[in-house]
Order: structure tokens, then sequence, then C-alpha cells
């Protein structure tokens, strides 16, 4: 089976490796297209700790080839059967852990959660798997979701980081104060796949939204794809910020701020983005990069709420797929693919992020 393999030097190497023989119920995916997501960029940044061989992905889909005698398939949105194309939901709970038992609606909160291309090893405990590679087993434990075949190739792969966005617009908007007589405004730092979706969410519920990359193809992506207000780092400084809101907002600050970038410093300066009572929702390190220096005067006086959110519940791909709709006859937009063959030009060029949304490898 071809696979990309990450060793303990973050180098990436391409290996045909057999495949291993299944003791357990589950069924036999053959990937179609597994998408390099910016968890996996900060890995081969340097961020996070890796122990052993890793293969990445947590975006991936695939035709079923078997399924597992007695296997008893959780699949979200219907019936699967050999031959349909799934998604998986990477994590999976242990229902063993303290927030397991007291708290199992919050699933992201379980302490020994099992991600695919994160932590989830082989039985043997000698590699993490993920998405990238040929031929993968997944345990019945873990829920499908059934992907539409008439989609374009690669386009699935976006599932499970729209649902992530999803998730995050819809917490941040539960504790964002009432306002009355006008809409709510957000800021987006980041217009990668996650900043970006979360600005089309956001477009959604009527805010107004402002969109900050460095990346000027990122920047001209939004904008066609209505988030009309973008700006560079440079330009949106903190004396240009307070005109802006005095000539488009009456002069009140942002009432929801999104860290999509994975920063430390980014996120420091998200603090004197948001009005008084507003929310900042950090999505962007998820991984460990660093320490940020910030106010806790500035948290207090302003009365912020700071919010994480990580992963996505499953209710939220739902949403996902009815977003990703739009983009049917025009993938170009937002996916690139690249034959397993060319893995080092995909991520190559998902780490210099200036040309596809999500680049994918497809098998």
């Amino acid at each position: 089976m071809r696979t990309i393999v990450l060793n303990n030097e973050r180098k990436l190497n391409f290996f045909d490796i057999d495949s291993a023989h299944v003791e357990e119920k589950g069924i036999i995916l053959s990937v179609i297209a597994s998408g390099i997501c910016g968890t996996d960029l900060h890995i081969l940044e340097g961020k996070g700790e890796i122990c052993g061989d890793v293969i990445l992905g947590h975006e991936f889909y695939g035709s079923i080839d078997k399924i597992e005698e007695g296997t008893q398939v959780q699949c979200l949105n219907g019936h699967v059967e050999v031959g349909d194309f799934v998604t998986v939901i990477p994590g999976v709970v242990c229902n063993k852990c303290v927030y397991c038992r007291d708290l199992p609606l919050n699933e992201n909160y379980c302490l020994n959660r099992s991600v695919f291309g994160l932590n989830l090893r082989s039985k043997n405990g000698s590699i993490v798997f993920g998405g990238n590679i040929e031929k993968i087993f997944i345990p019945e434990k873990f829920y499908l979701y059934k992907v539409p075949k008439s989609w374009p190739l690669g386009l699935a792969t976006l599932l499970e980081p729209v649902s992530v966005a999803v998730k995050a617009v819809r917490k941040a908007l539960k504790y964002a104060e009432t306002t009355k007589h006008r809409s709510f405004t957000a800021i987006v730092f980041g217009l990668g796949t996650l900043g970006f979706f979360i600005g089309i969410e956001l477009r959604k519920y009527g805010v107004r939204v402002v969109g900050i990359d460095s990346e000027k193809s990122r920047r001209d992506r939004a904008y066609r794809n209505g988030i009309t207000d973008v700006f560079s780092y440079k330009e949106m400084t903190k004396e240009f910020y307070k005109k802006y809101c005095q000539n488009r907002w009456n002069g009140i600050k942002a009432d929801m701020v999104f860290e999509a970038v994975g920063k430390p410093d980014i996120f420091a300066d998200t603090l004197h983005f948001a009005r008084k009572g507003g929310v900042i929702m950090e999505v962007g390190n998820f991984l460990f990069s660093g320490n940020a220096e910030i106010s806790p005067n500035l948290i207090c006086n302003y009365e912020l709420i700071i919010l994480g959110s990580v992963l996505a519940d499953p209710n939220s791909y739902f949403r996902a797929e009815e977003i990703l709709e739009e983009y049917v006859d025009k993938s170009s937009e937002v996916i690139c693919n690249y034959k397993i063959e060319h893995y080092k030009e995909a991520f190559n060029s998902a780490l210099a992020r200036t040309e596809g949304l999500k680049n994918n490898l497809i098998f």
C-alpha cells in the first residue's frame, strides 16, 4: 500500500508497505483523497511532539472495500454498504475517563480522545495511523459520514475542517451578547481553510465580516466569495482599525474576533480588536506553538469572553455538507489535487500557503 510516513526528524518519505491482518470489527476503506491540514503543517514546522513514525491525515474519505463480519457500522446520515463513499469522523472518545462518565455530551473534553493522524496508534503501538495511505482500517467505534458520489474529486476532504468552522461559529454566537438595531460584527485573523469557512458561515448569519491575512491570494479568494472587507496585517494597524470602526461600525469594535492562524502573538493582538463584552475565539493553536504576552487588565476591564474550540461535533457535518454543496460547481476555488507520487510538491505548496485553499493527496 502506498503511504507517506513522517519520521522522528520530521521528514516525509514515500513507502509501499504490506497490509496488516485485521482481527477486529470495522471496515476497510480505499482512500480516495486525503487533505493536508494546517495542523499537519504545524507538525512539519516543528510544533507539537512526535514519537515514532507517523502517517498524517485526518481529513480523508474513500470507498468502502469491505465490512468485516459482525461489524455494527455507525453512519450519521444513513445506511452504508460496500462501494459507498464515506468520510470518517476522525476522533473517538475513550468512554472511561471522568469527562466521558460525567460529561458524556461534551465529546471533545475526553482526556484520551483518539484521532487519526495525530495519536491513533497501530495495534502494536509502532506507528500513528492517518489517512495518507492507500487503504486504511476503520474500527467500528468510529462514526462515518456518507459522501455524495457526484461531488468533484477531493471536495469531501473539506467536510472535517468545515465542520470545525461551523462549530466555532455556533459557539462564538452563543456567547456573544444580544445587540439591538445592528448586525453582529466579526474579525477573522487568517483566511486559510478554517478562517475562510468561518467567514463564509458568519455571513450566513448576517454577520459583517472583516478578514485579515498576509497572503494576497487568500485575501482575493475571500473577496471573490463575499468577504469583501479584507486587509493585510500591515494595513490593519490599531490606528487604521479605530478609524475603520468609526466609519463603518459606529465606533464599536468587533463583537467577535477569531484567531485562525496558529501564532501566539496574533492571539495576543486579538484582545485589542474586540469590543467591551466581546468574544475572542481561539481555533488556530491546537498544538503548542509558544506563549503569548497578554494584559490581564484588558480582559478584566473590557469583560472579554475568551473561548477555545477544537475538532467538531458530529452534528456539524450536516451543515458542512450544505456549505460545500455551494462549491460543487467551483471546486477549483477551494481545493488543489496532487497525485500521491507528487506529495513533496503538495506539502511544499501547502507550506508556502499561496496556492490552493486545501491541498489534497489523491490515491
